[in-house]
């Protein structure tokens, strides 16, 4: 790793195993999941803002409709070479009324939310999944 990006895969794999086993043996157990960090200077983030027009407002917002929200957030341009990482919604806003942290049940036309997006290189992205699935395959 080098600036929190892998330079070598094999060395990356291998001190990833090596953390691994050494945190098992500390544990006394085998761990069934590992979580990645992704850093470096490459990462970056940006805020924008969704709309969704819903067809009726008399049912309740559904978690299928900030879902719809969210898809729409990985849709977004951006600069060649860079993939958005995790699309985080921060507050919502029903018809006009602002501050909501969770409309889920709320009737309303116009679901509107605020996104915290975080993106990075798509070569430093899959160099570390390519990381994690070398685990996987040893």
């Amino acid at each position: 790793m080098l600036r929190g990006v892998v330079s070598n895969i094999e060395k990356t794999v291998n001190a990833i195993r090596e953390a691994i086993d050494i945190a098992e043996r500390q544990a006394q157990m085998k761990f069934r999941a590992v979580h990645v960090g992704i850093a470096g200077q490459h990462i970056k983030s940006l805020q924008h803002r969704g709309i969704l027009t819903r067809e009726s407002d008399h049912t309740g917002i559904a978690h299928r409709d900030i879902d719809r929200l969210v898809n729409d957030m990985f849709k977004l341009v951006l600069p060649p070479g860079d993939k958005i990482i995790h699309v985080f919604p921060q507050e919502f806003t029903v018809d006009s009324e602002q501050g909501i942290t969770d409309p889920v049940g709320m009737c309303g036309v116009r679901l509107e939310a605020n996104f915290h997006i975080i993106t990075g290189q798509i070569t430093a992205v899959n160099n570390i999944y390519r990381c994690i699935e070398r685990l996987d395959s040893k």
